[in-house]
């Protein structure tokens, strides 16, 4: 018999959330820095603003949705893999 389902809360959401968001920011600001490339130089290639940018770099993502950096992360040529685990 499968396990019951459990309850998860909105904070255990939003908290994963935030670590998915904080992951894909990384890989942007790697690719980044791997690229040499100024502010100004990622919007263009990322096709986003430079304050967007500047957000992801310094971790501002509040207002940046998991779609969003999943998107520009692919643009930059990366495959994207998840992976789960019980428990």
């Amino acid at each position: 018999m499968p396990a019951m389902p459990r309850k998860v809360s909105e904070r255990q959401v939003q908290q994963a959330s935030l670590a998915v968001k904080r992951m894909l920011a990384k890989a942007l600001r790697e690719w980044i820095e791997a690229n040499e490339l100024t502010q100004i130089e990622a919007a263009e290639r990322l096709r986003m603003g430079r304050a967007r940018v500047s957000h992801i770099q310094n971790g501002q993502l509040a207002r940046i949705s998991v779609n969003a950096l999943m998107e520009y992360v692919w643009r930059t040529g990366a495959e994207i893999k998840v992976t789960f685990r019980n428990g």
